[in-house]
Parts: structure tokens; sequence; C-alpha cells
């Protein structure tokens, strides 16, 4: 399968394990419902935050846009795992979820269910909170990041 000719939106999904943040790119992020507001997103079971996603019961999901390349970059390699969570660009108050300040959509939610398909799981997540900002996304397309200007 040529999956690398598929355009995708990147986003960041983050959560947090005995105080401290943990998170992975994603490009499967996919709205799911309206009532209630859910999406889901899908994570190889084999990745480094796997297990404190699967283990969580909410997360935050930062879309990424066109001017956070770097952040994608930073989120999609385990070598650069020590970098994740800038507190120049994301914030963490006190028990609650790490966010993205520059997201182009900010989302909260809780983790409603896992779904096992064999080397991933489908995590659904209903939205409790969320906001956007104005500017063009970061597209994933033919293994490169590319800006779609509108």
């Amino acid at each position: 399968m040529r999956w690398h000719a598929w355009a995708t939106g990147v986003a960041v999904v983050a959560c947090v394990e005995s105080g401290v943040p943990r998170g992975m790119l994603v490009s499967s992020l996919t709205p799911l419902s309206t009532d209630p507001a859910s999406v889901l997103f899908c994570i190889r079971k084999a990745a480094l935050s796997y297990e404190a996603l699967s283990r969580s019961s909410h997360c935050s999901i930062a879309i990424l846009s066109d001017a956070d390349q770097a952040e994608a970059e930073r989120f999609s390699r385990a070598e650069r795992f020590n970098e994740r969570f800038d507190p120049s660009t994301w914030t963490q108050e006190s028990g609650q979820l790490p966010e993205f300040e520059n997201a182009l959509i900010s989302m909260v939610g809780s983790i409603d269910r896992l779904i096992d398909v064999g080397s991933h799981d489908i995590f659904i997540v209903n939205i409790t909170s969320i906001r956007h900002r104005t500017a063009d996304p970061l597209v994933y397309f033919d293994r490169r990041y590319h800006t779609l200007k509108i």
C-alpha cells in the first residue's frame, strides 16, 4: 500500500502520566460525531507514548498549523523524545493536560474507548473543550510536510 501518497493533517496527542506530559504525532485524526462531539485517532502499540495514552482517561489534541513543522518533527522522532513540551510553546497547569499554545485547533477530551485493531488501537475521544485560531494547516504528504494555503 502506498500510504505515503495519502495527504493528512498533522496533530499532537498528549496526556499526563504521573505528572509528566507524554505525547506523540498522529496523522490519523478524524472527526467522528457532532453529538456528542468526538474524534478518533490510531496509535501503533509499539509507539513510545502508546502505554501512557492507553492508560489515560483524558487527552489534549493540537492540530498543527503551517508554522509548526518544527513541532511536528520534534514529536515524530523517538530520538527527540526529551525535546517535547517546550515550556515556551506548551502550557500545563498543575494537574492539567499539556496544551500547545500555537495550535490551529486545540481540543481536550475524555478517552471514551480503545478498539484493538492488530498492530494499532483506535482511540475514540469525546471532546469537552475546543478553541481555534485563523491560520493555514500543516499537511503531510509523500513523506514530507507541506503548506496548504487557503
